[in-house]
């Protein structure tokens, strides 16, 4: 069942588009692989679905869908959410998406990294010199 999010909009969960993907093509005629690599700090993630016209192991023509995601490396079920949204982006890409392309898995992300409040964040900046304490070095 899709999720209304609280811009009034309906989002489907990337589950819902799995059950929807092996409903019409039965677990025999797709692939999905997600690749994980980490740099600077970053998860990414890379889902790639691939539909068969006949089964996976017989020859025939496919159709190859990807989806990338990025997440932070640190923060609560990182990988786990980040490889969900890339699926997520992989199957909107191939046509399962219902009325909207995001998630609401993504939706709710979203929504959560917005409830931060600014207010709360201290900022502290380096002082600047005044100009009769600045010097310039030869």
């Amino acid at each position: 069942m899709a999720v209304k999010m609280g811009n009034g909009k309906s989002y489907l969960t990337v589950i819902e588009r799995m059950n929807m993907l092996i409903e019409e093509k039965t677990r025999k005629y797709y692939s999905l692989e997600t690749e994980v690599k980490y740099e600077s700090g970053v998860v990414i993630v890379k889902a790639i679905l691939t539909l068969y016209s006949n089964k996976i192991s017989d020859a025939g023509s496919s159709m190859r869908y990807t989806g990338h995601a990025l997440g932070e490396v640190g923060k609560h079920k990182t990988l786990e959410a980040t490889e969900t949204h890339a699926i997520g982006r992989a199957l909107a890409s191939a046509g399962w998406f219902g009325d909207e392309f995001a998630s609401a898995n993504e939706m709710e992300s979203w929504e959560q990294s917005k409830s931060v409040n600014l207010k709360d964040v201290e900022v502290k900046l380096p002082e600047i010199p005044k100009d009769d304490e600045a010097t310039i070095d030869d």
